[in-house]
């Protein structure tokens, strides 16, 4: 310990000494930021998805609800408060995450006939879960607060009722399974 003192000692006489450790320090901290700020944004982009897959779970636990209990459930959409109602809970999307759709996209994810006008498509912002297995139809479009990465959740007018997940990506639309 007392020769890496002396050897402290002896750098700071020499002139240029503190520009060179300042400049090194500059580098690896350069190098580290380098490494981060690229993660962060797949870290935004999977909380999109996060909140895509857990109003997905609530989808399918209303729809199974609604046919054992033989009664309509429902989730009721607030646009403003970044949430969503439904039994009484309260759920409200990440920070990042919001009701909103990328500029320009088309919509319905399935088959893309137009541009989107609306980030939820549910007549009255709400999807309603009858006890004999239909959803009503309609989209619900979730972006990150740049408006960047879109995902969306659909239930389609069938016979049998299928909600379903897609990503965007690329100016198309991705199916996502699960």
């Amino acid at each position: 310990m007392k020769k890496f003192y002396q050897l402290l000692r002896r750098n700071k006489n020499k002139p240029g000494s503190n520009l060179i450790e300042l400049l090194v320090v500059v580098a690896i901290i350069a190098l580290l930021a380098s490494i981060v700020i690229p993660g962060l944004g797949f870290l935004k982009q999977r909380m999109v998805q996060t909140d895509l897959n857990q109003l997905h779970i609530v989808c399918l636990f209303l729809q199974k609800q609604a046919i054992y209990a033989g009664r309509k459930k429902s989730i009721k959409f607030n646009l403003e408060d970044r949430a969503y109602f439904y039994d009484e809970q309260k759920v409200e999307l990440n920070k990042n995450t919001r009701f909103d759709f990328t500029p320009g996209a088309s919509g319905p994810p399935a088959k893309p006939s137009g541009p989107i006008n609306s980030a939820i498509t549910f007549p009255k912002q709400k999807i309603v879960f009858y006890p004999n297995g239909t959803v009503s139809a309609g989209t619900v479009y979730l972006t990150n607060q740049q408006r960047k990465d879109m995902c969306a959740l659909t239930v389609g007018v069938a016979q049998v009722t299928f909600i379903r997940k897609y990503k965007y990506q690329n100016g198309s639309w991705v199916y996502l399974k699960g």
